[in-house]
């Protein structure tokens, strides 16, 4: 029969055990389980181009890392608006989220602003190529603006340029005079330049107000919103201006979550991130197409600038943004001059490998 002492030491050694096997399984429940579940947040719906992106991201992610990283996916702005997702991520209220800079001002993301000035290019596919090449330089100004801001940019969400839709047909630079156009960020002062008058409105106020005769139509939204936002029911004139893209938007972390994460789970959210800029040249024309026969549906029309009347709002207010904005990022501690010259390299090595045959949807939508 065991002795006393035998039986004392059996119970300490049981209750150290069960100690260290409980401690090992705190961080991820079961000792080695690396599975977490992450918490996501848009502003817009599924069905969106970028919502569709967006959830493509997802399950891929959820796919190859079989099931380690999982999402809670908040669409429609249910959990956080626009200019709350950057505060969200620090504070811990969304592990993963689609940023727009645009909501944050023109200064608080001048570096990834570049991707804002007018007359460089429309080929959305080959800027989201071009941002994560220049995101992806650790020693980079792109990516150290969003470090310090606690983020780790992922994957660089763009669209075509923005479509300039209208209750009235615009065929060049002169008819722009007077119009009231909801615009936001740089195209807004592409506008003021032609004595247009940009107007800022939520993105859910757009329609109501086109309707109610407010404003005379929008500037900036992508031709692929047109069927999803139904904007063809009141406003029937579409025109590609050649300003190029509007906005580039980010799926970021918080680096403290990102960090939180093993080295195969970070290269795979690598994988699939770049895989997103062909991801994007696939969905976004299905939106294109869709747009294209509401607005047919409704008797309205599509149309491109002619290229005088491209170069001509160009000479007006593309120089002079563009100024503005390496002055902006010259006052943020940024070498304008360097990232513009290293941001249109970038776009013009990625159209010329990846992307050449991209086309504005406004020139594919062939309406009478």
């Amino acid at each position: 029969m065991p002795s006393t002492r035998s039986r004392w030491m059996s119970v300490v050694a049981l209750a150290l055990s069960t100690t260290l096997l409980a401690s090992c399984g705190d961080e991820g429940g079961a000792a080695g389980d690396d599975s977490q579940t992450l918490r996501f947040a848009y502003v817009t719906t599924e069905d969106s181009p970028h919502g569709q992106v967006l959830s493509w991201w997802l399950d891929e992610v959820e796919a190859r890392t079989n099931g380690e990283l999982t999402f809670e996916r908040y669409w429609n702005a249910t959990l956080l608006k626009a200019d709350e997702m950057v505060e969200g991520l620090e504070d811990g209220r969304v592990d993963i989220a689609q940023i727009q800079p645009t909501s944050y001002g023109a200064k608080e993301f001048v570096a990834t602003n570049v991707a804002e000035v007018p007359f460089i290019s429309s080929n959305f596919p080959a800027v989201s190529a071009a941002l994560a090449e220049l995101s992806g330089d650790p020693d980079g100004e792109i990516r150290r603006e969003w470090n310090a801001k606690g983020m780790e940019p992922l994957s660089w969400q763009v669209t075509a340029g923005g479509t300039l839709s209208t209750t009235d047909p615009v065929a060049g630079v002169a008819d722009l005079k007077g119009l009231r156009l909801r615009s936001i960020g740089r195209p807004a002062q592409v506008l003021t330049a032609v004595d247009a008058n940009p107007i800022q409105l939520a993105a859910g106020e757009i329609y109501g107000s086109i309707d109610r005769g407010l404003i005379d139509g929008v500037f900036g939204v992508p031709f692929g919103y047109a069927e999803p936002l139904k904007f063809p029911e009141v406003a029937k004139y579409y025109t590609a201006t050649g300003v190029g893209v509007s906005t580039a938007n980010a799926l970021a972390m918080s680096v403290d979550r990102w960090e939180s994460l093993t080295d195969e789970q970070r290269d795979i959210m690598r994988e699939v991130s770049a895989e997103v800029p062909a991801k994007l040249a696939e969905v976004e024309p299905t939106f294109n197409d869709k747009s294209c026969a509401l607005i047919k549906e409704v008797g309205g029309t599509t149309s491109v600038f002619s290229d005088a009347e491209m170069n001509k709002l160009a000479d007006i207010s593309g120089s002079a943004i563009e100024s503005s904005w390496i002055a902006d990022a010259n006052d943020g501690g940024v070498d304008g001059d360097a990232l513009i010259a290293a941001y249109r390299t970038a776009v013009s090595a990625a159209v010329e490998a990846q992307f050449p045959d991209f086309e504005l949807p406004e020139a594919e939508c062939v309406t009478d």
